[in-house]
């Protein structure tokens, strides 16, 4: 638990650094838009992150430009989909992580991850084609995503549950690629995602399709 819960504190200290505190800005009126599949996505994700340690260039092949706001260079639409309820919460945790600081407690050293990295294998496909990046995104996501059920201390009838309603998200995923892919100028969407033939983040985190007709 001490393991996690310090590069968290780590992350909300110099993202408040990077990012000014809006004053105005609030916690959330309705707590329950943040549904617990949501949160899983995002905590898998940043536990991911760290496990692996993911930085530097394989970083930034998987989120361009991960600080950026605007939806006109939006880094999510590079290996993301736009407004997807899964890539959200990835695109989220994925833009979080690259804020944290060093570990206080290991001052010697500049260490702010745990992982030695991604293997040279992961790393060939990131740097490969569009197609073997968001394949390899996949694979990532896809582990990260199974670790933190197989985590959880839950019953089979719980994680059926809850891989039925990740699969609800991943159908409402795979909705707005299509929509993005087949109307002419969706805020102009449809250059960036008229090749793609699925959703990486919803494919490795919904990987089970016996869920999907349902």
């Amino acid at each position: 638990m001490q393991k996690i819960i310090c590069p968290l504190i780590l992350l909300l200290t110099s993202a408040s650094l990077l990012y000014p505190i809006d004053p105005n800005r609030e916690n959330p009126t309705y707590p329950s838009k943040f549904t617990f599949e949501r949160k899983l996505i995002f905590y898998a994700v940043l536990e991911g992150l760290f496990e692996d340690g993911v930085a530097g260039e394989a970083l930034e092949l998987i989120l361009p430009d991960a600080r950026s706001m605007t939806l006109e260079d939006a880094p999510e639409k590079t290996n993301f989909v736009y407004a997807c309820p899964i890539c959200m919460p990835t695109f989220d945790a994925l833009r979080l992580y690259p804020a944290r600081l060093p570990f206080y407690a290991q001052k010697a050293t500049k260490y702010n991850t745990y992982g030695p990295g991604l293997s040279e294998e992961i790393m060939k496909e990131l740097r490969g084609t569009p197609f073997q990046r968001r394949d390899a995104i996949e694979a990532l996501i896809n582990k990260w995503i199974q670790r933190r059920l197989d985590n959880l201390k839950i019953t089979d009838c719980e994680r059926d549950q809850i891989e039925k309603n990740l699969s609800a998200m991943r159908k409402k995923g795979e909705e707005m690629l299509k929509r993005f892919q087949s109307e002419k100028n969706y805020n102009g969407f449809k250059k960036y995602y008229e090749n793609w033939k699925k959703c990486a983040a919803c494919s490795g985190t919904s990987p089970l399709d016996r869920w999907l007709d349902e």
